[in-house]
């Protein structure tokens, strides 16, 4: 009779043990990996509100002016496209669109003066100017809005 060696039972358990590190060391790396790689939140608009109004009240048929500040927050131009309303109140909010259109917006931050025209037969009311701006680069889009302060539409 030979004697014979009872069956190694320790090379199981290391080779279970390192498919759990390996495992591990996947899973961590997969995480690591999305993390770093998925695309960053793409946000270059920054709208300043409220808008600042200079005519405080204005006849329906008159403008009203609107001194704000926009800005592009990256380090390149930025197609925008936008729309304007007139948005009543008081006594309840009813929105007229003013006006749309594209612009290209630099980086950067700029203050500028809008004068925004009233309707003619616009009633009497507080209103103000909000607008919606849409930017753009080819795969992805961010929508910002604004508004201003308030203003009165009189007779």
């Amino acid at each position: 009779m030979s004697l014979q060696k009872p069956p190694d039972t320790i090379p199981a358990r290391i080779h279970a043990a390192n498919l759990g590190v390996v495992v591990l060391a996947l899973s961590v790396a997969v995480l690591v990996w999305v993390q770093l790689w998925r695309p960053f939140a793409w946000a270059p608009l920054r709208l300043v509100s409220p808008q600042d109004v200079l005519t405080p009240s204005v006849k329906a048929g008159g403008e009203v002016v609107v001194r704000g500040t926009k800005c592009n927050t990256t380090d390149q131009a930025v197609a925008v496209s936008g729309r304007v309303f007139l948005v009543r109140l008081i006594p309840s909010r009813v929105p007229f669109l003013l006006t749309e259109g594209d612009a290209v917006r630099g980086p950067g931050c700029q203050t500028n003066t809008w004068h925004n025209a009233i309707p003619a037969g616009t009633l009497p009311g507080t209103y103000r100017i909000e607008g919606i701006e849409t930017a753009q680069d080819g795969t992805r889009i961010h929508r910002g809005a604004w508004f201003s302060e308030e203003f009165d539409v009189i007779r």
